[in-house]
């Protein structure tokens, strides 16, 4: 095979375009449906919104900003699809609704990782303003669980800047956005679950501006992160390719050797009008090439399976194809992704587009704490959304030490997503659910094989990774 630098991304349709396969994936068979009582009773996030049963972490933001793509579930009336493990009338309190560490430990055959791995990994999570309570609120939600401390004090955590620095910090969000505590919340919480000897850096960007969350993981990437984590999604633009002094935003994403990750969205596949009347395109970072892009899935136990968990796509997660970023090589080429770029002589050039996504993860019903007072004293909650899965997948990355100084093949350490595509049986493949219609069903349909909502599918234990 040819070997790939991280510079060949960033040429984008002049060096892609001609390397993919061709032609469309293979048709899917009709798709198997989960059981009724799986997941709420409302089928997209959308509708889930326009019923008062989730509430959006964080609200639409104008152009050239981010959104972070997190609900808090206010409604719940149907049981939580699982019981967390730690659940224990003999031993302490019940634990809070949703799933804890055992339960995604255990669904992803990661028990014995967790337990063992990830002493010298350090993931980073890229978020927007400050979260003042985060260390606090890290300290709760592990102690909870049994999870080892993590804190300033043992060197485990660490808060910075988007220049790096420990001070001064960014301000904390107006209240329009102070849903952005919440994430931050998540995103430490869900490292934590699936690798808790993993270091953990917490990088605050300025504000939701994609230019300063750029610079926030340029600066994550300049600590050597096995993996840097990014829950939230904008819309893409054609500049985004170019140079960063002409806002260009895919050279924030491009850090050979370390696993840059983001969640594809809760807006279902792209172009499917949401519950006000809106439209929302192709997102980044999820369509960068370089990045790993995670969906999300419907998780719960199921004991007709040798697993003991069964998933299928979740209705609200985000796939679709990019319309200015060019296909990578390990993918398929697809006559309904195309994209195009100009260049300074005014000569347009279309090409086979990237797909998204990548992998999948639990999109749904997680346990979070948080001490904001936005959504009750308590502080514990369940949220949904691809927001789960981008920590999530980062820390597994960890886990599989994965990053600077691994040992692996050189194009999969330069482009972490390519060996997804080439380690299957280390996934469970995803076969039911959809995110909407479209005309090439694979791109919004789970079926065996790859797909857009599930990407190749989701961990099954390191072996992926």
């Amino acid at each position: 095979m040819q070997r790939l630098t991280a510079g060949a991304l960033l040429t984008s349709a002049v060096f892609l375009a001609g390397c993919g396969g061709s032609g469309s994936f293979a048709p899917r068979p009709a798709n198997k449906t989960a059981p009724a009582s799986v997941g709420r009773q409302f089928k997209t996030v959308a509708e889930g919104v326009a019923a008062g049963a989730l509430k959006p972490v964080c609200g639409p933001v104008g152009t050239g900003r981010a959104r972070c793509t997190s609900y808090v579930v206010v409604q719940n009336s149907a049981a939580p699809a699982a019981q967390s493990a730690q659940r224990s009338a003999s031993a302490r309190p019940a634990a809070p609704d949703g799933f804890g560490p055992d339960d995604l430990q255990s669904a992803y055959h990661l028990t014995a990782a967790a337990r063992s791995n990830g002493n010298d990994a350090l993931i980073a999570i890229v978020d927007a303003y400050d979260t003042p309570q985060a260390e606090h609120d890290l300290a709760v939600y592990r102690a909870r669980y049994g999870l080892p401390p993590c804190t300033t004090a043992n060197r485990c955590f660490r808060k910075v800047n988007q220049n790096g620095k420990a001070a001064p910090l960014p301000p904390v969000a107006p209240p329009d956005f102070a849903g952005w505590q919440i994430e931050t919340a998540l995103d430490l919480e869900l490292v934590s679950a699936n690798c808790p000897k993993c270091n953990i850096l917490l990088v605050e960007s300025n504000d939701d501006f994609m230019n300063n969350l750029g610079a926030a993981v340029n600066e994550a990437a300049e600590f050597q992160p096995a993996a840097i984590s990014n829950s939230y999604v904008s819309n893409e633009s054609p500049t985004d390719s170019g140079p960063v002094a002409n806002g260009g935003l895919l050279a924030y994403y491009v850090h050979p050797n370390i696993a840059v990750v983001a969640g594809s969205g809760d807006f279902s596949y792209m172009s499917m009008p949401q519950w006000d009347g809106s439209v929302i395109g192709p997102l980044i970072p999820a369509a960068f090439p370089s990045v790993v892009a995670v969906g999300g899935t419907e998780l719960w136990q199921d004991a007709t399976v040798a697993r003991g968990w069964s998933e299928s796509a979740w209705s609200s997660t985000g796939s679709g194809c990019s319309a200015f970023e060019a296909m990578p090589p390990w993918q398929q080429a697809d006559p309904n992704c195309t994209g195009s770029s100009t260049d300074a002589q005014g000569w347009t050039r279309t090409f086979p587009s990237r797909i998204y996504g990548d992998v999948a993860y639990a999109a749904d019903n997680v346990a979070e704490y948080d001490s904001s007072g936005l959504y009750g004293p308590n502080g514990w909650h369940v949220l949904a959304g691809t927001s789960v899965g981008s920590p999530a997948i980062a820390a597994i990355y960890g886990l599989a030490g994965y990053g600077p100084g691994g040992s692996r093949d050189s194009d999969d350490a330069d482009f972490p997503a390519r060996k997804l595509y080439t380690a299957r049986r280390g996934l469970f493949d995803i076969a039911s659910g959809s995110n909407g219609a479209c005309s090439d069903t694979y791109l919004c349909s789970a079926g065996p094989g790859y797909d857009g909502p599930t990407g190749n599918g989701s961990p099954n234990g390191l072996t992926a990774f």
